[in-house]
């Protein structure tokens, strides 16, 4: 009697395995594709077949979430399961969303203060690609309303910017190659920064707290220098 019930069990049990899919709730419903192109895959895989190639401006609707954060370059965050606006669905990584909505969803609600925002700001921000990669625009932020901004190894110019924290955005008087303002947006407890420039959405990352901080290239240089100079004779 017990082997007729085995293939009713196997069926009983497969569809609960199956739903542990490492998917959870989201907080929140909509996010913004910031990439250029954006795939949208069958499974939570950088490799995983594609559904959809989304192009920067779609919305997606956010259904469920990867339970883990996933790192790709120098980026980690999780997978999002969306609808696109074809309707197709499918998993897309959360680094080429829009940090509005690609967090954790409880910071949309949180009002923060102007010390908090320039605690949060004043460093060293590298442009982040979709891929995780660093890109070669740069902006760096000190206390008091004094930034510089560059690309490349071209040398910086230096601006003034202001915070309004009503419309969650960093003026910047002087420009940059982001745009004249810069939206924030917590991911978490990380504060990202995005602007837009000829029609392209950039997003930034902080990745010096200190904006005095040597630069790879100049530490480069001084160990060069160093190396060149003759010794001293005892």
């Amino acid at each position: 009697m017990l082997r007729k019930h085995v293939p009713l069990l196997l069926i009983l049990i497969l569809p609960l395995g199956f739903c542990r899919d490492a998917r959870v709730q989201v907080g929140f419903k909509t996010a913004t594709v910031r990439a250029k192109k954006m795939p949208m895959r069958i499974d939570p895989l950088p490799l995983a077949s594609e559904v959809e190639i989304l192009s920067a401006g779609d919305k997606v609707e956010l259904l469920k979430r990867s339970d883990k954060k996933f790192k790709s370059g120098n980026t980690e965050d999780y997978w999002y399961y969306s609808r696109s606006p074809s309707g197709l669905e499918g998993w897309v990584y959360g680094g080429g969303l829009s940090i509005a909505l690609a967090g954790s969803g409880e910071d949309n609600e949180k009002k923060y203060t102007e010390k908090e925002i320039t605690d949060n700001l004043v460093g060293k921000w590298w442009e982040l690609n979709p891929d995780g990669s660093t890109g070669y625009r740069k902006i760096y932020f000190w206390p008091g309303g004094k930034y510089k901004h560059g690309t490349g190894a071209e040398e910086l110019k230096e601006g003034k910017y202001e915070i309004k924290l009503a419309d969650r955005l960093i003026k910047l008087k002087d420009g940059s190659p982001a745009g004249d303002e810069l939206e924030f947006r917590f991911l978490g407890q990380e504060m990202r920064l995005s602007g837009e420039y000829e029609g392209k959405n950039i997003l930034f990352r902080r990745g010096e707290i200190n904006p005095e901080a040597k630069e790879v290239s100049d530490e480069k240089k001084d160990k060069d220098k160093s190396a060149a100079e003759p010794k001293k004779q005892n």
